[in-house]
């Protein structure tokens, strides 16, 4: 499996570098490492094909062949990230260094928060794409999809400008809307993508 590092993270690195706070991006990169290993270790168990992983700000993006596999298991692989994140954000409670408790607590909930969002690339949009999934129409659920992603996007713009956030916040909009005006150039090969892949499904499931 490949690693690369995306752009945004490197952003965020020299933002952290230049105020000083080299502490808090090693925490913060290590809580990214952990929850994509969740991701990891969650879709090996299944049996899926990882290809390759990219470190971003919010996390994460693997790079998965899904193949033959149950929406169950899809859901469990999408949420294994966001449920790592709960579980260190309660043992952080526990830990006798205030300050560390609270990088902890503040990094992995702001991590929860924006991965529960329906915003492509986001573990809340896949989960979100597998829910929509029951309909078994792809285009009509990608459609529904994208249109939900833009528009929670485009609230979070206005929230983001309203309360004044610093830059960090503008790279992580500017990254999500990269990523989400990516996915509709790729729409065609992505939905020919899920198609074939439900129709194999289905055909292990009637043999």
């Amino acid at each position: 499996m490949k690693i690369k590092i995306h752009y945004s993270l490197a952003l965020i690195f020299f933002v952290f570098i230049f105020t000083g706070f080299y502490l808090e991006f090693l925490i913060f990169f290590l809580i990214i490492f952990v929850h994509e290993a969740a991701h990891y270790f969650m879709a090996r168990a299944f049996g899926i094909k990882i290809t390759h992983c990219t470190f971003t700000i919010l996390g994460g993006i693997l790079k998965l062949e899904m193949g033959r596999i149950s929406r169950f298991k899809q859901l469990l692989v999408f949420s294994a990230g966001i449920l790592i994140n709960f579980l260190i954000l309660f043992l952080s409670r526990f830990l006798p260094n205030i300050y560390l408790k609270k990088l902890l607590y503040n990094y992995n909930l702001l991590l929860i928060i924006f991965n529960l969002l329906p915003i492509h690339p986001l573990d809340g949009f896949q989960i979100f794409q597998v829910i929509l999934s029951f309909f078994n129409s792809p285009f009509k659920e990608f459609r529904f999809a994208s249109l939900t992603s833009y528009l929670m996007l485009g609230t979070l713009f206005v929230f983001v400008f309203i309360n004044r956030f610093g830059l960090a916040a503008w790279i992580i909009l500017a990254f999500l809307l990269y990523h989400n005006v990516n996915l509709g150039i790729n729409k065609t090969n992505l939905v020919l993508k899920k198609i074939i892949n439900n129709y194999r499904y289905q055909q292990v499931k009637t043999t």
